[in-house]
């Protein structure tokens, strides 16, 4: 069931204050709740005033802040969820029209805000794919905090800005808002801030994200296991925590187990074939695809969508390696777009290149004892100017196991890049 009743997002263990509670408005709403008024003040024979008097008793706030609403003072066709809550249990004993009630209420709910000085939002009352998707990466880069005055905040980290930005794009077809993108310069990070109560309470809500720490309890919302928004959801994952590798391999890695087969579970539901694995040196557990194909690429660039760097870096992949270029510069500068420096990155491609230059023959274990890094952290580079034909291999005698030989090849006139790279 993919509905969601929003008179769940109070929560009366922290919204206890007519300042931190949560309001919706909308015309058919505020005829309905007239209704309900007009009901309960003539079932029980008791004037708005004293009706305005008992829920404010029930509720803890001051009797003039619900009469204001009763006799439609201007600025208050707001009506917050305990009110709302209230008038509906008095309104009938029976559960059945209780429950009727409440679904009348939410049908007719048109904005959400918090406070008069915040953002008003659109209604969301069912999964759609920005949200999915949003969700999806606030499971895999997000974080959702609530400080001690009822601030809360969802922040999305990332180091690609074309994703923190994607990010802003789902959420304001969500909910009409772009949030805050940031570039932090100390730890060269981009950040999404969305400083918004309620769309952290909805995601909290609804998708049981958790505030604070997550990384190893994280998983596929319920919600969205049982509606067809599960593709979306893994976009929105692998987008932020996925990676592209140089040999055409598209991997995902969380210390969340469940996390890991959700996403193993969409993706070969949808004919995305995975491998399911531990890592144990780091305590990670990993989704990865073999080899893929040509055809399988151009149905993976579609999943990340060209404009990210993950599907651009597949796009230049899947070019054959053709454009002839015209000096080392210019081939580091092309390559570069394919292998970008990373926070976690060990090496750069322009360490390997110089060494390469000097040495002019090397095998993979004399390349990762100058550089300092393992023989596997060096595949991948090695692939990729050996596909451009910077280096060539053979191999070497005395049977399998032990490492090829490569060399340089100095004719630049021989070296080719994918097309479009270098423009």
């Amino acid at each position: 069931m993919n509905e969601i009743n929003l008179l769940d997002l109070h929560d009366p263990n922290i919204d206890k204050s007519p300042s931190s509670w949560i309001e919706f408005n909308g015309i058919l709403l505020d005829n309905f709740l007239e209704s309900l008024i007009g009901k309960i003040c003539n079932s029980n024979k008791i004037s708005r005033n004293k009706l305005a008097f008992i829920i404010s008793n029930n509720i803890n706030c001051h009797q003039d802040n619900i009469c204001k609403r009763f006799y439609k003072i201007k600025g208050y066709n707001w009506y917050p969820i305990p009110l709302i809550i209230s008038l509906i249990k008095m309104s009938s004993d029976s559960k059945e029209t209780i429950k009727k009630n409440e679904d009348m209420v939410n049908s007719y709910i048109e904005y959400i805000r918090c406070g008069k000085n915040y953002n008003i939002l659109p209604a969301v009352k069912t999964l759609k794919t920005e949200i999915s998707s949003l969700c999806g990466a606030i499971v895999a880069d997000g974080h959702l905090s609530r400080d001690f005055n009822g601030k809360e905040r969802i922040t999305i980290v990332d180091f690609y800005e074309n994703a923190i930005k994607k990010c802003s794009k789902w959420l304001e077809a969500s909910f009409g808002i772009k949030g805050r993108v940031y570039k932090s310069i100390s730890v060269n990070a981009w950040y999404l801030f969305i400083d918004s109560k309620v769309i952290t309470r909805f995601f909290n809500t609804y998708f049981s994200i958790p505030y604070g720490k997550k990384s190893y309890i994280v998983k596929e919302p319920n919600i969205i296991k049982n509606s067809n928004f599960r593709l979306d959801f893994a976009k929105g994952v692998l987008l932020m925590d996925g990676s592209v590798e140089l040999d055409y391999i598209v991997s995902f890695g969380t210390v969340s187990k469940e996390l890991a087969e959700d996403i193993k579970e969409i993706l070969d539901d949808n004919n995305y074939s995975a491998k399911f694995s531990f890592k144990k040196s780091n305590n990670c557990y990993m989704v990865k695809t073999n080899r893929i194909t040509l055809g399988e690429a151009k149905k993976w660039i579609e999943f990340f969508g060209k404009d990210t760097e993950k599907g651009y870096k597949l796009y230049l992949l899947s070019n054959i390696f053709t454009l002839k270029i015209n000096s080392i510069q210019e081939a580091m500068t092309a390559l570069n777009i394919l292998c970008k420096k990373t926070n976690s990155t060990k090496i750069e491609l322009k360490d390997i290149i110089n060494i390469i230059i000097n040495e002019k023959e090397f095998t993979k274990k004399t390349l990762s004892n100058k550089l300092n890094v393992g023989k596997t952290t060096l595949y991948k580079y090695l692939w990729l100017l050996e596909k451009s034909n910077i280096i060539k291999s053979r191999k070497t005698k005395g049977g399998p196991g032990l490492d090829n030989f490569y060399y340089y090849n100095d004719d630049i006139d021989d070296w080719k890049v994918p097309i479009n790279v270098s423009t």
